[in-house]
């Protein structure tokens, strides 16, 4: 499928690429037939154009998504603004998706973290092997999903966070020698 760019937190339902392309040529080419009385109103919709251009260009950059055999993690963050407010540092809140699209089962036993201040310093690390996330150790057969929330604190308004799951092949629908093998899905930077 052709990749979809988010409005704001809505990651399923944005516009696609082309969609995009095509919208904003269409407002800057009215623009240039219209009359002097509704130049206004085709100016206000090529700069409404570019606002969302803008916010998707912001939602990317705070999202990754990849995958590692077969094991899709897509993540989206937000800044808290308020609760940054609140507790005098920089709060944000993350949702990682997994979805198994292998034809094998696998869990997942640990994860590792590294969170980055704004300055590219280290603000935070998990270390490889920290068990399960939220407590648990979710098992996904083939096409199953498994999404949780969590956040993190940083001292500066921007900061970046990457890592990687560590999981096991529960049952190979290949080759049974695999079962117990583990591997370290990645986590691209967010």
């Amino acid at each position: 499928g052709e990749q979809r760019l988010p409005f704001g937190e809505d990651v399923e339902n944005g516009m696609t690429r082309d969609q995009l392309t095509r919208l904003t040529r269409e407002v800057f080419r009215t623009r240039k037939l219209a009359n002097e009385d509704n130049v206004g109103v085709y100016l206000d919709q090529a700069f409404a154009a570019l606002r969302v251009l803008s916010e998707q260009q912001r939602h990317l950059a705070r999202s990754s998504v990849c995958s590692t055999r077969g094991l899709n993690v897509r993540v989206v963050s937000v800044h808290m603004a308020n609760d940054s407010k609140a507790r005098g540092t920089h709060v944000f809140c993350y949702r990682i998706t997994l979805h198994n699209q292998s034809k094998d089962t696998v869990k997942l036993m640990g994860r590792e973290w590294k969170i980055l201040d704004g300055h590219g310093q280290i603000a935070s690390t998990v270390p490889k092997h920290s068990p399960g996330v939220i407590g648990q150790h979710p098992e996904l057969r083939p096409g199953e999903v498994f999404e949780y929330h969590s956040g993190c604190d940083v001292h500066t308004r921007e900061g970046t966070m990457k890592g990687c799951f560590q999981m096991r092949v529960v049952q190979s629908a290949t080759d049974s020698r695999e079962d117990g093998e583990e591997f370290d899905a990645v986590v691209e930077p967010f």
